[in-house]
């Protein structure tokens, strides 16, 4: 990837992930840069915990990664890369939901669930708009946004239109790459914490 399309993936808002380092204690992650940095250092606790000592270890640091992936095939000139983009967003929010219930879960072993695909709601009571409703503004409208494209991702998949997925859908996957792990650090400091 050239710098120019590095620049254009920055102007759109992926730079701003921050690295999402996690407390070893209470399971918190970084919400600020200064949290991130607090965290890092050995000599100073959580913001929410008083463990010192240990140095934050990552949560999953793949999804840097993906969300800049996501970028990359928004501004590539070709419909089917924009397709890419769309499809791969979905399944990247997906695989942020499987990770906090997995998480929700092994923190909460007294809550017995059958052995089958839970849903989002199966695990917390509430479907995830309910869940980020008192989120900031961008975390509290992220699951409309995702529903739109997963419907058109859905319908392109099982062969509704070829045409379906647009450049503009492509950029909207691409805007909400970061939005999406935002989702995972504001769910996860809320219903995840080990204290």
């Amino acid at each position: 990837m050239d710098e120019e399309m590095r620049g254009y993936i920055a102007q759109q808002g992926l730079g701003h992930i921050i690295a999402l380092a996690r407390c070893p204690e209470c399971n918190y992650i970084a919400a600020t840069f200064e949290e991130e940095n607090s965290l890092e250092r050995r000599d100073s606790p959580s913001p929410k915990c008083s463990g010192v000592g240990y140095s934050a270890g990552p949560a999953p640091n793949n999804y840097l990664n993906v969300a800049n992936w996501i970028g990359e095939y928004a501004v590539i000139e070709n419909r089917r890369d924009y397709t890419s983009a769309v499809i791969l967003f979905c399944a990247f929010v997906e695989s942020i939901l499987e990770t906090l219930k997995e998480e929700y879960l092994a923190i909460h072993p007294e809550i017995r669930l059958p052995n089958r695909r839970l849903s989002f709601k199966h695990v917390f009571g509430a479907s995830l708009a309910e869940s980020v409703v008192n989120a900031p503004t961008r975390i509290s409208s992220f699951p409309s946004v995702w529903e739109e494209l997963r419907d058109k991702r859905n319908r392109f998949l099982h062969g509704k239109s070829s045409y379906l997925i647009s450049q503009a859908d492509a950029y909207k996957a691409m805007d909400h790459a970061g939005d999406a792990v935002a989702v995972y650090r504001w769910l996860n400091n809320q219903y995840c914490l080990k204290v």
